[in-house]
């Protein structure tokens, strides 16, 4: 009877750290979500560079200021183009 109750205890623990990784992973997509929808109709240029600074991102205010689409920024190989 003791070990039921363990187990049962242990897999509402389990239960419980799954709803609560659902959720923060819900969080999460809203964030980036709302992330998303701001910095693509900001009026400030922005431009995200990953680890090897190589562009990532760049909202279209970036993309007006520097003359480049974000295509353009996004598949350079230096991430750079002059910028």
């Amino acid at each position: 009877m003791l070990a039921l109750k363990s187990l049962s205890h242990e897999l509402s623990l389990h239960l419980d750290r799954m709803m609560m990784i659902n959720e923060m992973e819900m969080q999460r997509d809203f964030m980036e979500s709302e992330f998303r929808v701001m910095a693509s109709t900001m009026n400030e240029g922005l431009v995200l560079r990953d680890k090897n600074l190589k562009i990532s991102y760049a909202n279209p205010a970036y993309c007006k200021l520097v003359g480049y689409s974000k295509e353009d920024l996004v598949s350079s190989g230096s991430g750079f183009l002059g910028v």
